[in-house]
């Protein structure tokens, strides 16, 4: 195991700010990189983490990010420069363009206009882009082609070709024809795009692209077109040739790296799976998968040399190896727990589970040595750790390790348990599912049965003294009810005060002796006898549902997929992506542990973000309704002062507020408001990452930025 450290390098962000209370870390590994681009004395890669600006003769690497150049997103999925006026252009997967000026050091943010929107709420995601010799940036995109020409934006649909959709890839040709891989190879011919792919008949393996392509012009002319359904081909010029099925040669999305050794040969990089090469007359699969698993581009210099972008490091023919990132975990954390103690466990791995402060790991060795899978976890309140393994249930208290089976315990044979702790020594609830509920408390098993248990699915309990209280779905209904032991009591709406809403957690604070209920919208606890809703200041994210309630050292923690919302002394404070450093990723899995520490994890990916939370003051709720962008007129702000330009014309009743990655509002000083400007002095604030909000004729306007000294 690698220990947590204070400061990772490059792509594995620390991001601290410094002269304020709050901590705020995130990891970031990088999984996925695109085509670099090679510009005086630089190397620009983009990456899943980032944009990374390599300096050859000094053999250093510089990240671009979030956090430290103020970009709109951590995904970077290409990047280019102006051929005219050599400014620097970077495509995010999620949120458009940012433009960095020639001579300048900071970024402007460059949306996609309204209209590309086609009725979503989703910026269209891209994939790949491109300048031709005129100036004009070629985009690909899910939603087709764009082109941006003079501050002039063009969405391209010029053929009724079934095979035109989604672009993954764009070339040139040595006329200076724009070359496009989607669905189809197609050519851009003046304000057409033509469909080159061959028809069907004529080739014995399907010649279409599924959900990713390629496209490469080699030095002899020949046009490559590879797809994710393993099969490619070249054109030249009149008919397809060399079509043929690729063994492994799987794209799904991912960019693939062309390279050419020499006039007619090809080396073609499958990222962290495969590499083959063309001879001009075969294919030849070279070196094995795990010489490939953590290489993530390829990319030949101007001066020849080959640069390798593998997860970790960059590595150039010659011997030069520059390490960018200490990725502290195995893979993406999931599975947050807590001891007895409040100690936070997650699972990184499906062998083991790692204390995510002191980063120690928690393993069961197998009777053959080695360690034990296991699904799913939990911690007794005497400390013991239960886990579920296939179809066996595992306990380990101290050295002793009992295996549980179907053959010598009354639990059916099937998988997907979920394990609870009870409130005393080792006891332990299992569900599984709609197979039935099982407890474990004294050195026994015992089921527990009533016809509700077969019939529905228990999606969540939580132990209270004298029995448990459930989540039960069927029938096309949620119900929450109560368990003690032979009679289940159905909650319907108006019982004790209860509100009829699907409940999607259940948790029990030993502290209060309350039972807490999160609903998809609300949040009600049990009291008494009675049930009481307990107010909230904020609602879920758009089109979102509550996923989880934590409670942990005085705390409370409520996600969805889009925001962190943490009570601390009776006030909230909210967290996303747009009023904090949080990655844009959706949020998968969350952990609270009883020092204050917030753990965040996201899309089942390797980032993750870690909050301090013991001086984070009320965040107002407002920033997480902003649904329209501010432009910061440079940024990050260096200069000390801020100037924000809005998208329409600003009333004299515009207010301005600013935000510290803790969620405080900051006093603004030698504030000024024009038509549709908006300067501030921030001299005084300490570099770090902040949010600015202008509120205006119920529209808000949000743009994170950066202030470094």
């Amino acid at each position: 195991m690698k220990y947590l450290k204070t400061f990772l390098m490059l792509f594995v962000l620390v991001c601290t700010a410094t002269g304020q209370d709050v901590q705020w870390e995130s990891f970031l590994l990088a999984e996925r990189a695109g085509q670099p681009l090679a510009t005086e004395g630089r190397v620009w890669i983009p990456t899943s983490a980032g944009l990374l600006e390599y300096e050859p003769l000094t053999a250093s690497a510089t990240p671009h990010n979030k956090v430290t150049a103020g970009l709109v997103s951590n995904t970077i999925e290409a990047v280019a420069q102006h051929p005219l006026t050599n400014d620097l252009y970077i495509g995010t997967y999620d949120l458009a363009l940012m433009v960095r000026p020639q001579g300048s050091t900071t970024w402007e943010h460059l949306p996609y206009p309204e209209s590309f929107n086609t009725g979503q709420e989703e910026e269209p995601l891209l994939y790949c882009m491109a300048f031709d010799e005129a100036g004009v940036l070629w985009v690909g995109t899910d939603i087709g082609l764009l082109s941006y020409n003079n501050g002039t934006w063009s969405r391209w649909e010029n053929t009724d070709s079934p095979l035109y959709g989604a672009v993954w890839g764009l070339d040139f040709s040595q006329d200076g024809h724009l070359l496009i891989a989607s669905h189809g190879a197609f050519r851009k011919e003046g304000e057409e795009l033509v469909l080159l792919s061959p028809d069907e008949d004529e080739t014995e393996e399907p010649f279409f692209a599924y959900g990713g392509s390629a496209i490469h012009e080699a030095q002899d002319g020949q046009l490559w077109f590879f797809t994710d359904l393993g099969t490619v081909g070249a054109f030249d010029g009149e008919n397809w040739n060399h079509i043929t099925h690729v063994p492994q040669l799987n794209i799904f999305g991912a960019s693939i790296f062309i390279t050419e050794p020499e006039p007619g040969a090809l080396r073609i990089l499958i990222p962290t799976r495969s590499q083959f090469t063309w001879n001009g007359e075969v294919w030849s699969q070279e070196g094995t998968y795990q010489d490939w698993e953590k290489t993530l581009s390829q990319y030949e210099m101007p001066d020849g040399e080959l640069l390798t972008v593998t997860t970790e490091e960059l590595q150039v023919e010659g011997g030069t190896v520059v390490t960018y990132g200490d990725y502290p975990f195995a893979g993406p954390l999931f599975q947050f727990k807590n001891d007895p103690d409040g100690g936070l466990w997650g699972k990184d791995r499906s062998s083991s589970v790692l204390n995510m402060e002191a980063g120690a790991e928690l393993t069961l060795e197998g009777e053959e040595g080695g360690p034990l899978s296991f699904s799913r976890y939990t911690f007794a309140a005497d400390g013991s750790f239960w886990c579920a393994v296939g179809l066996s249930v595992v306990h380990q208290s101290g050295a002793e390790v009992t295996v549980y089976d179907p053959a010598d315990s009354p639990f059916p044979e099937v998988y997907g348990w979920e394990l609870y702790p009870g409130l005393s020594g080792s006891e332990v609830w299992i569900t599984t599912y709609e197979d039935g509920l099982y407890r474990f408390a004294e050195g026994d098993w015992e089921q527990q049965v009533h016809p509700a248990f077969d019939e529905r699915y228990i999606s969540d309990i939580a132990v209270v003294p004298g029995g448990i209280w459930a989540t039960l779905i069927g029938g096309g209904e949620v119900n929450v009810a109560f368990w003690d032991g032979s009679e289940l009591t159905m909650l319907q709406q108006g019982d004790q005060g209860y509100e009829d809403n699907p409940v999607s957690d259940l948790k029990y604070d030993p502290a209060t002796g309350r039972l807490w209920a999160l609903g998809y919208s609300s949040l009600q606890y049990l009291e008494d006898g009675a049930w009481h809703s307990y107010e909230l200041p904020f609602g879920p994210s758009e089109g979102q549902f509550f996923r989880e309630l934590l409670i942990q050292g005085g705390r409370k923690v409520i996600w969805d997929d889009a925001q962190a919302a943490v009570e601390t002394q009776g006030e909230w404070a909210v967290y996303n992506a747009v009023n904090s450093p949080m990655d844009n990723h959706r949020l998968t899995a969350a952990g609270l542990d009883a020092n204050g520490v917030l753990w965040l994890s996201h899309n089942h990916r390797a980032i993750a973000e870690r909050v301090q939370l013991e001086s984070l003051t009320a965040a107002e709720p407002q920033p997480l309704s902003a649904n329209k962008p501010l432009r910061v007129i440079g940024n990050p702000v260096s200069d000390g002062r801020l100037i924000l330009e809005a998208p329409v014309p600003l009333s004299q009743a515009a207010q301005v507020r600013l935000f510290d990655q803790s969620g405080k509002l900051l006093e603004t000083v030698g504030l000024e408001v024009g038509e549709a400007m908006v300067g501030a002095n921030v001299s005084t604030l300490a570099g770090g990452w902040y949010v600015a909000v202008v509120t205006d004729a119920g529209q808000q306007y949000v743009a994170p930025f950066v202030v470094v000294r």
